[in-house]
């Protein structure tokens, strides 16, 4: 199906639970740097109680960062970077630099300390601990610049976290400083990352983090009304493992990147996942609760190559050629990867042979949303499932926990309204089931798209509920519930046939008084009057079993059962309960049929229904004109009962208008 090829070519770019959980691998890069840079060297400003109480500042930092060190950078640093209490002498919280004034003083060119425990505290980011931390400091012999070697070990004996380089102080255009750096992060577990900041790493990513980034330019700067600040630029390139509809592997995530005070700018990036590559541009506020919008192009891919590494059976593989677009937007814990996919057709042998053919289908949905691992909806020019053309009816497509589901909800079908289901585990082929409700179509329409052969004349509104299956051995079954309301079945007048089929058996019954009393369409038109006619239907080898056959047209009544078969056509046993007034003037004519009515006003014929459907016939039921001979001469008779019918098919298909166990809604 298209979902399984949107999901394995365009879901490399991880999504969002707007739960709360969702980012992309991507932020967490950025994240991290924006969240080193400015805990080491970039901070813009301070106030005098920067620090926590208790955390002293040293009065040698300038020494050690360069003279030309501009005081609010100064404090900045004091403030990220501090000894974790309890880790040397005093177990107190203090400063870096306090324990970096053994190692130099002011005049000398380095200053290091190794074996420490460090924290690194950002105000926008989690607390980054790091232990067996080595720091070097090199400040220049003119005071204005600093070269720094920070490393340690932030997620696990594993891991290893490294940033070096050079900041110039206030160098930039507008005072901000020069930064030449390089970080890498190598090992890192993802879970250990994932405690860390739990709305950044989503759940799908494991194995472990590595992560290169390279950056120059010019940090600290404000963007003003008539000067943006100078960007710092630079290379990233993130790996880690990524699980996307049950499968796992390498996932790798490069891009050039340019940050400013407001923004970080993605360009020329690419993801690669599972022999996949697509190419990616975008932004992101560099804050924790930024706004991102990020976007990736799929160029033309052939579908059934891309579905191919889930082993997606022979007859759910599609046959098209797709391209789309992807795009991430929100902001963390709120934010939706949407993706957009066309093909000039699609074809898929689907659902045991019922084939989909679809014209110029457009997919758009959402990857890793809440309760599901990819969504879509299928809209095209003209989509048949089998022989069935439902027009342009949108449909919508659900991957969760390795099953499919197709749905249609309201949508506009045959001059009524579509609702249906598909559910389809690939664990389980060739298994599926198809359920849904037709409401208030017209009949017209209905019997062109799925039963042109029968034939049949009708008016009013056509209802229908289903639910068909498959087992994994390939045995079909299915059950249909439909009903007529509000209108007219044209291929026989009920009434009249049975008072025909009264006077063939006894002549003494033709009476035109009780033909003129027959109820007629209230639409006009020949045929049967139906205020209501409902049938079950359910699958046999020969054709279909009919039950609980209903029809209420105006007071004439039928209750049956029976059969059909393209060969054999109708074969259906029922009674047909005439209204009093016909009865009344058939009782006028013949006194005798008196003792057939018994004590009600009505009276109960039993016939059978046979032929085509194009042009039943009815009959008397077989003996029953052996019933009125005996009545006609005196003889004791037995009025004929309700018929108990019998019920077929599955008994929990939704009840539609017409239903005699359904509420009276029509």
């Amino acid at each position: 199906m298209p979902v399984f090829w949107t999901a394995s070519s365009t879901a490399p770019t991880p999504g969002s639970r707007s739960a709360s959980r969702r980012a992309i691998a991507a932020l967490l890069a950025l994240g991290i740097v924006t969240s080193a840079a400015g805990s080491l060297a970039l901070a813009r400003g301070t106030q005098d109680d920067f620090l926590p109480p208790g955390v002293a500042r040293f009065a040698g930092t300038q020494a050690m960062l360069g003279s030309r060190a501009p005081a609010a950078r100064r404090d900045a640093l004091e403030q990220a970077l501090r000894i974790a209490p309890g880790a040397t002498a005093g177990a107190a919280e203090s400063t870096l630099f306090s324990h970096l004034r053994s190692t130099g003083s002011a005049g000398q060119a380095r200053y290091e300390a190794d074996g420490l425990s460090l924290d690194v505290v950002a105000t926008e980011w989690p607390r980054l601990h790091l232990e067996a931390a080595r720091v070097v400091l090199e400040p220049s012999a003119d005071g204005r610049s600093c070269a720094f070697d920070v490393s340690g070990v932030p997620f696990g004996a594993t891991s290893r976290l490294q940033m070096k380089g050079t900041v110039a102080w206030a160098d930039g255009p507008l005072g901000g400083d020069s930064l030449d750096a390089v970080l890498d992060l190598r090992d890192a577990p993802a879970e250990a990352v994932r405690a860390l900041l739990p709305e950044r790493v989503d759940p799908s990513v494991g194995g472990v983090l590595r992560l290169h980034a390279t950056m120059k330019g010019v940090v600290g700067e404000a963007t003003t009304e008539d000067t943006p600040a100078t960007p710092l630029r630079g290379e990233l390139e993130l790996g880690s493992d990524w699980t996307v509809l049950g499968r796992r592997g390498p996932a790798t995530f490069a891009s050039s990147f340019s940050m400013d005070d407001r923004m970080v700018r993605l360009a020329g990036g690419s993801l690669r996942w599972q022999g996949f590559e697509v190419p990616v541009t975008g932004w992101f506020e560099p804050t924790r609760s930024g706004k991102f919008e990020l976007a990736a192009t799929v160029p033309p891919t052939d579908a059934a190559q891309a579905v191919a590494p889930w082993g997606v059976p022979s007859p759910w593989v599609p046959a098209m050629q797709v391209s789309g677009r992807i795009e991430f937007r929100g902001k963390p814990g709120d934010g939706q990867l949407r993706y957009e996919a066309k093909a000039p057709s699609l074809d898929l042998p689907a659902l045991g042979g019922l084939a989909v053919h679809a014209e110029a289908p457009v997919f758009n949905g959402v990857l890793l949303a809440i309760n599901a691992e990819a969504t879509t909806s299928l809209r095209a020019a003209s989509l048949r499932v089998g022989g069935v053309d439902l027009g342009t009816t949108p449909i919508g497509l659900q991957w969760w926990r390795g099953a499919l589901q197709a749905t249609t909800s309201g949508s506009p079908v045959w001059g009524g309204k579509l609702d249906n289901t598909i559910s389809y585990k690939p664990a389980e082929h060739p298994a599926y089931s198809w359920s849904g409700r037709l409401s208030a179509g017209r009949p017209p329409e209905v019997q062109a798209a799925l039963a042109p052969a029968l034939g049949v004349e009708a008016e009013g509104g056509v209802h229908l509920a289903w639910n068909f299956a498959q087992d994994r051995q390939g045995n079909p079954s299915w059950t249909v519930h439909a009903s007529l309301t509000g209108g007219r079945y044209g291929n026989v007048d009920l009434g009249v046939a049975v008072l025909d089929a009264l006077a063939s058996a006894s002549p003494g019954l033709a009476t035109s008084a009780a033909a003129a009393l027959a109820p007629r369409p209230h639409r006009g038109g020949k045929g049967t009057a139906v205020q209501q006619l409902f049938v079950e239907l359910a699958k046999t080898p020969e054709g279909m079993a009919l039950g609980g056959l209903h029809l209420n047209g105006n007071g004439l009544i039928l209750d049956g059962d029976g059969s059909w078969s393209a060969a054999q056509g109708l074969s259906v046993e029922a009674t047909v309960v005439l209204p009093a007034d016909m009865t009344a003037a058939l009782v006028d004519g013949a006194p005798w049929l008196a003792a057939l009515r018994g004590d009600g006003p009505v009276l109960r014929v039993p016939v059978r229904i046979v032929g085509p459907t194009s042009a039943p016939r009815v009959e008397l039921a077989t003996g029953f004109a052996d019933v009125l001979a005996a009545a006609r001469r005196g003889e004791v008779v037995q009025p004929v009962r309700a018929r108990d019918v019998v019920h077929v098919g599955q008994p929990s298909i939704a009840t539609i208008p017409g239903d005699p166990a359904a509420p009276v809604e029509w």
